[in-house]
Formats: C-alpha cells, structure tokens, sequence
C-alpha cells in the first residue's frame, strides 16, 4: 500500500484504517488497498487525476469511498475527451454533489452501485461539457470531375501539338552548330529530355508536311513510322495503306520493318538524337 499512501501525503488525504471508519471526514479515506490496487491496474497518473477530480472539485473533499473513487475511475478511462479538457474537467464538478450522486445511485439498487454512479454522472457531465465523443465530421461531397474528351477529339491535337515541336527543335538545331549546346537549350527551352527530342524531331522531319499521314494515325505508330531503322520502300507501303484509311499498329510496323541489327537497341539518348538530327 506504499504507492497508494505516497500519493495520499502529496494530496494531503489522511489515510484512516477501517476499524476507524467512523472518524472518517473530509480530505480523508480508508480507500488505500483499493487506490493501491488502482495504482496497479491502471498506473500512478490515472489514481493522481481520480483522487484530484474528487479532492479538488468543491463540496465533494468528503467523498473519498470506494464506490465513489471507482465509478470516476471508469469515467476517466472511458471518456478521454471530457479528462482532456484538463481544468475544466475538474471544474465541472463543482456543480456536481458527488454524494448526492451516490445517494440517487444507491435508492435506483443497481448493482454494483459504481457503475449507477458513474452513468448518473455521465449524464450531468454531458449537460455541463457537452458529448464524450463529438459527432464524427461529415463527409466531405464528392464533386464529380469532368468526363474527359473522347479519344477521337483529342488525338489529332497531342500530335499536333508534338509535331510542332518538332518543327521547333529542328529549326534550334540548324541554328546551333554543337551537340551539346542544342541539348541544353532544348532542354530549356521546350523542356524536353533527349528521347523526347529525337521523336519529335524525326516525326516532324518527315510528316510536318502531311496531314493525311498524321491525322490517320497514332503517335506511337508515327514514332515507329519514322525510325531511321525503316527501309523507305517499307516506309511507303506502310504510308499507302493510312492514306487508303487501312488501320495500322505499331506492332505491325515493327513486324514490317525486321528485328534491329546488333548494337542498335543498346544506343544511348543521345546518339539517337544525333543521329535524328
């Protein structure tokens, strides 16, 4: 019982033996193995904020009993956010009559008579601090995005748009005499790695000029279409089935134009944009 007496001294409880029951008053309590085995079950700071809710609150110093110190010990573990109002918490007790609290408990003859005190002063804590638990807040409403365009709206403009680029990129590389210097101002001025580069620039090198190519077609099948790999005879077979509006894929390109030649996969970004330009 020493953690529980400890802690009687540093609220100035008196602690009082049971066979003295009788001279028991306010500031004092015969409660020590019970706020010992408190102390055990649930810690030193959950007895210390039990005993000081009690003690501290006014009019109820005399209330120090057993079924008292339980029922707001169930009260504090299960209600966090009325004991974490701190100050306030405690506060609210003063328009709490603790013993009135147990004296209505007891005449209801619910047993065990901690769990009527402590709903009866859940009830009272709820008009003075409002809901233990706050009403979780409301979903925020979903705002339905946009539909995008369909496919057939968009396709012709991306390749426009990159074609354009293209057309600028090739015109930065005639005018920029070294490798290195084009890559960098690429780079800052359209914002485009080198890959990106070497496509626009082939694609536009050979279908800027014709519309009846590029709008029949996907980018990725252009791209395929422009690689320095394709024979110009295979190149402008392939040209003559878009024209005539037969469908063509990338993959049927590729089939078309044969499996590269050692080396060539492996060649890095920029000796494509090289050999692009």
């Amino acid at each position: 019982m020493r953690d529980a007496l400890k802690l009687f001294e540093q609220l100035e409880i008196k602690y009082i033996p049971c066979s003295e029951i009788r001279c028991r008053g306010p500031m004092s309590t015969c409660c020590g193995k019970f706020v010992q085995r408190l102390i055990k079950k649930h810690g030193l700071p959950h007895a210390t904020i039990v005993l000081r809710t009690i003690v501290e609150s006014e009019g109820n110093q005399a209330e120090l009993i057993a079924d008292t110190i339980g029922a707001v010990s169930d009260l504090v573990r299960t209600h966090a956010r009325w004991v974490n109002l701190g100050l306030a918490f405690i506060e609210a007790f003063d328009k709490i009559s603790l013993a009135e609290v147990r004296k209505t408990a007891k005449a209801t003859g619910v047993q065990p008579l901690r769990d009527a005190i402590m709903t009866l002063l859940c009830v009272e804590l709820e008009k003075i601090l409002g809901p233990s638990k706050l009403p979780k807040a409301p979903k925020p409403v979903r705002t339905k995005r946009e539909p995008k365009p369909p496919r057939s709206l968009t396709r012709i403009p991306e390749i426009e748009k990159n074609i354009a680029l293209g057309v600028g990129l090739l015109a930065l590389r005639a005018a920029t005499p070294g490798n290195s210097q084009f890559g960098r101002l690429a780079r800052a001025r359209f914002g485009v790695d080198q890959i990106q580069t070497s496509r626009a620039m082939r694609v536009a090198r050979l279908y800027a000029d014709r519309p009846e190519i590029y709008r029949a077609a996907s980018w990725v099948t252009l791209v395929e279409l422009s690689s320095p790999k394709m024979s110009s005879s295979v190149r402008q077979a392939i040209e003559a089935k878009i024209v005539t509006g037969e469908s063509v894929t990338a993959p049927q390109i590729r089939k078309a134009r044969g499996p590269l030649k050692g080396g060539s996969l492996k060649r890095k970004p920029d000796q494509q944009a090289q050999m692009a330009a």
